[in-house]
């Protein structure tokens, strides 16, 4: 079996290390690590951890979800360090939020965000944001497309910013490449606003030869009504982790990155995803991190857009010499 694109992905990554690992000379503090099931997330956060491992010298001195965080828990000389990912803008406001307190509260820090996809339905915010990072003396906003770069060079100033790829790529999965031939295609359909309006399930399936599977990350693939619960399961769960972590002898209750959940979730996370990709030889998705991980696992792939071009803008600043990918329109 033909493995691709394995020199192209070494490449990813070291673009990465030499942009950052100059940057993080001082021991680091690693913010708003994701709290919740969404694999994508968690495969980013894999990928921030190993890039960390192998090429930062320095140590990490605290970890926190934006639930649990504790200001002053980050010494005065840390670098302190944005987890990445899709929530730069207003679709996720509270995880802006809390971006930009931080920036706020740490002016002479320096801050790294981890590389980011732009994007703000209301244009008038992205000005006032703008204003935040521009007064900070010492701030690298990385971004993962040239499109949002290009959103952000016209509010910011362009010394503050940096063009790379997901963290996601930092991940070694050698050791998951497989042989093994399914003969199985699986549509990734996300199952949250990020769905593009125009999907169209029947439409994509005239596209590929055979039959499909139908499914988003395992960890949402359950019934509507027990997907309820599960989500306001979560929000419990964060909001007591929030107050419980400034309360004498309960706070040794809270894990500062998984809150009340298990420390395990992360690893469990991950290999879920790897075992649900691997069941299948092409992935049509509608997912970036269902891209990044099929392509990291030797996959075919066939990328659909999300709702506001976060995949195509990331396959055409990175991904287009790549074999065995193609953008579906």
């Amino acid at each position: 079996m033909q493995f691709y694109n394995i020199e192209k992905i070494k490449g990813l990554k070291q673009k990465i290390a030499d942009a950052l690992q100059p940057l993080i000379n001082n021991n680091y503090v690693l913010l708003d690590v994701p709290n919740h099931r969404n694999i994508g997330d968690n495969l980013i956060w894999q990928g921030e951890l190993d890039f960390l491992k192998d090429y930062v010298p320095y140590k990490m001195v605290y970890s926190c979800n934006h639930y649990t965080y504790l200001p002053d828990r980050i010494p005065k000389d840390a670098v302190i360090l944005l987890h990445g990912g899709g929530n730069f803008g207003d679709i996720y406001p509270e995880v802006q939020k809390f971006r930009l307190d931080v920036v706020k509260q740490f002016p002479h820090n320096r801050i790294i965000v981890f590389p980011q996809t732009i994007f703000y339905k209301d244009k008038s915010l992205l000005k006032g944001d703008a204003q935040i990072f521009n007064v900070h003396e010492d701030i690298h906003v990385c971004v993962r497309d040239t499109v949002s770069l290009d959103a952000l060079s016209k509010v910011i100033d362009t010394k503050k910013l940096l063009l790379l790829p997901d963290m996601a790529f930092c991940m070694d999965l050698s050791n998951y490449l497989s042989e093994r031939v399914t003969g199985r295609t699986l549509i990734m359909r996300r199952t949250d606003k990020e769905l593009a309006n125009g999907f169209n399930e029947n439409n994509v399936k005239k596209q590929i030869t055979g039959e499909a599977d139908v499914k988003d990350w395992p960890t949402y693939n359950i019934s509507d009504t027990f997907s309820m619960y599960k989500v306001y399961g979560e929000i419990i769960e964060k909001r007591l982790s929030g107050k419980l972590i400034n309360v004498p002898v309960l706070n040794r209750l809270v894990n500062p990155e998984f809150g009340l959940k298990s420390s395990g979730n992360r690893k469990k996370f991950i290999e879920t995803g790897i075992r649900f990709i691997n069941e299948y030889d092409t992935i049509v998705t509608t997912r970036l991190h269902g891209l990044i991980l099929a392509v990291l696992l030797n996959k075919k792939v066939l990328l659909l857009d999300n709702s506001y071009g976060k995949i195509e803008g990331f396959y055409n600043t990175w991904l287009k010499e790549f074999k065995n990918i193609e953008l579906l329109k």
